[in-house]
């Protein structure tokens, strides 16, 4: 699931444009929703087997210079029940499988 934390029409805007390299969307903000939950549908399948919805929040910001894009987590968790190595931080999808939450 892709959640955009833009204003209405920016980031995923109605922008006309051409599809492009196999994405089918006709618009600008419809082709990065395309990419989105592509990303979203590959992360979840790396997070199998659950039954856990993947929540992608998704801005578009200007970075510094050079800088495409950026990506992290929203919390992150160490020893819990069932974490793989004491004392390292995992992040909150990685920690609740592990731990048996999803």
């Amino acid at each position: 699931m892709v959640i955009s934390t833009d204003a209405p029409g920016t980031g995923f805007d109605p922008t006309p444009a051409a599809p492009v390299g196999g994405n089918p969307g006709t618009t600008l903000g419809e082709q990065r929703q395309n990419v989105f939950l592509l990303a979203s549908a590959i992360w979840t399948q790396k997070l199998q087997p659950t039954s856990a919805t993947s929540r992608i929040l998704a801005n578009f910001v200007p970075l510094a210079p050079n800088v495409l894009g950026s990506a992290g987590t929203t919390f992150i968790f160490s020893d819990f029940p069932g974490a793989e190595y004491a004392a390292t931080w995992y992040h909150s999808a990685l920690a609740d499988k592990l731990a048996g939450a999803i």
